[in-house]
């Protein structure tokens, strides 16, 4: 598996030769630092030599895959499994930061970029699930900039860091599935609080 410090230029590209029906597939899962966490963004399967191999280091075995290419079909896709790859990846990104963090062998710098791989990629990812008490949260927010004349979807995204339209959702959520807001007409807001 070829890696790269995720750190360093905040770029990350993990091979893998995978066994399927008698064919070699490489798989390669492109990684980047989204919101300070290591996230796969990309992927490729070749089942021949990729036309930009030689972007790859150190060099894949590109003489195990075939020379003119098998199809990619659904069973393959299907067999490839990426997501349990991308978890394992995750997981053994982490192993190997720890070990190189803690080695006296590895230089200081080695050693930090260990320790920092290690935080990128075991920062945690979605949220827990979100209960009673964050939709309470979210209702709070919602009313207040309602009271205040201001646009309180806009204040739920601005105050919980997310987009406009997952605030819409977070208050549909308070409003429909715990009944913490008044119900409105399609975009109208309605501010008041139920008991």
């Amino acid at each position: 598996m070829e890696t790269h410090d995720l750190t360093g230029d905040e770029y990350y590209r993990s091979t893998e030769l995978v066994e399927i029906d008698g064919a070699t597939w490489c798989l390669v899962i492109h990684w980047s630092q989204v919101g300070g966490r290591a996230e796969a963004i990309g992927i490729e399967a070749w089942s021949r030599r990729p036309f930009h191999a030689e972007n790859y280091e150190p060099a894949v075995s590109w003489d195990r895959l075939h020379p003119e290419g098998v199809p990619i079909t659904s069973g393959v896709l299907r067999r490839l499994n990426i997501a349990s790859r991308i978890t394992q990846t995750r997981r053994d990104a982490i192993r190997s930061g720890k070990i190189v963090a803690k080695a006296p062998e590895f230089s200081e710098k080695a050693r930090a970029a260990g320790a920092e791989s290690v935080e990128v990629f075991a920062r945690p990812g979605r949220p827990q699930a979100r209960d009673l008490r964050f939709y309470q949260e979210v209702s709070r927010a919602y009313q207040a900039a309602y009271a205040r004349g201001k646009a309180p979807t806009r204040a739920v995204a601005e105050q919980f860091g997310v987009s406009q339209a997952q605030a819409a959702k977070l208050v549909r959520t308070a409003r429909h599935r715990y009944g913490l807001l008044a119900a409105s007409g399609q975009g109208r807001a309605a501010g008041v609080v139920q008991d």
